[in-house]
């Protein structure tokens, strides 16, 4: 899941500040302040036996570039992409089960460090790793070539046999109230 719930733009982080100080707690800059609620629950109800933290930075925000969808509309994609994973272990994470706020804040300052010193040295804990260039701009042409594609793939189903998707719209509902109804059985 995504704790963070959207992007890191200028005016996300305004509001992440903005609730943090209303709770009395840290502001970060390089990491939006959780949404702890869903956390809670996806672990609550899956029971995972372990929790893969990713962060991804982006070399482009040490200059002050914020990423946002505006620029992805530009072809401005990033240049280099940096991942770092870490695994919790259910022990890790077991013991704080009934607050598992404390937990998931206590990670996200953690990864404002993180992110913090990768600005500064370009390297997450020292560590430099070569990496391939990746091709976006052809794989986001792709994708949207796709997406047109599908899009008048189902227009034309839709116009050309409503009777048809009705039943499929109709069998797709059904499936998910199933689904809700039974979800946690």
């Amino acid at each position: 899941m995504f704790p963070e719930g959207t992007t890191l733009e200028k005016k996300t982080l305004i509001k992440s500040h903005e609730f943090a100080m209303e709770r009395g707690e840290a502001r970060w800059n390089y990491v939006l302040y959780p949404r702890v609620r869903g956390f809670e629950l996806c672990v609550e109800e899956f029971n995972p036996e372990s929790i893969l933290d990713v962060t991804i930075a982006y070399p482009e925000l040490a200059d002050g570039i914020l990423p946002s969808p505006l620029r992805c509309i530009r072809g401005q994609y990033p240049k280099e992409v940096h991942v770092h994973l870490k695994r919790y272990r259910k022990a890790t994470f077991e013991a704080s089960r009934g607050d598992m706020s404390e937990w998931l804040k206590d990670r996200f300052a953690e990864k404002e460090e993180l992110l913090k010193n990768f600005y500064e040295n370009r390297v997450f804990l020292g560590k430099r790793v070569i990496c391939e260039d990746a091709k976006f701009g052809h794989m986001v042409i792709l994708g949207c070539a796709m997406n047109i594609g599908v899009l008048f793939f189902t227009y034309f189903i839709v116009s050309a046999y409503p009777l048809v998707m009705l039943c499929i719209y109709g069998f797709c509902t059904l499936h998910a109230i199933y689904f809700v109804q039974t979800f946690g059985k």
